[in-house]
This record gives structure tokens, C-alpha cells and sequence, in this order.
């Protein structure tokens, strides 16, 4: 077992958590993020931007999860769209899989 950290923007995480291995850290920091954001007090007119860096025991980054909420202003046709793996939006992603 190996401990990783979960640091949000503007705080450090001291303690760590012990898991099996980065796969494992990956699924407990999208846990994680998703309880965070569940309670984040937003505006829908205003940018929000969250961000959580995960870190092994050596200290050497991972990876991050990264949550960005950009207001659309009405009539605007070129909205940005979610992108997955590929450049494929996150919508095309899914009607691939479900097909």
C-alpha cells in the first residue's frame, strides 16, 4: 500500500490516504471530488474553476482532476462542448457506447 495526497487549490493535503495503487487513487480522487463539488455554492452567470491534484509518497505529481463551469450566454451557438478521449464530444462518446 502506498499513500497518495489530494491537494486542492489552496490546501495542501497532509495526511494522505493508503491505496493499493494510482488505479485505485484515480477512483477514490473522482469520489472525492464528486462529494466536494456537491456542495459547491455556484452562480450560473460567473466562471468557476476547482481543481484537485493528486501526488504519490515521492511526492511526484499524478495526475489532476479538473472541473471548469463557463457560462453560455444565450444565443450563443458556439458554445464550447464537452470533449473526451479523441476530440469525440462527451455525447458522441456515449451514443457510441450505447449502439
Amino acid at each position: 500500500m502506498q499513500r497518495y495526497f489530494f491537494d486542492l487549490q489552496h490546501e495542501a493535503d497532509a495526511y494522505g490516504v493508503q491505496l493499493p495503487d494510482a488505479r485505485e487513487a484515480g477512483r477514490y480522487a473522482l469520489r472525492y471530488a464528486a462529494e466536494l463539488i456537491r456542495d459547491l455554492d455556484v452562480d450560473a452567470h460567473r466562471q468557476h474553476y476547482w481543481r484537485m491534484d493528486v501526488r504519490g509518497e515521492d511526492e511526484a505529481a499524478l495526475f489532476s482532476v479538473v472541473l471548469e463551469m463557463l457560462p453560455v450566454r444565450s444565443g450563443a451557438a458556439d458554445h464550447p462542448r464537452p470533449m473526451a478521449a479523441g476530440g469525440a464530444t462527451l455525447l458522441d462518446a456515449r451514443r457510441r457506447r450505447s449502439a
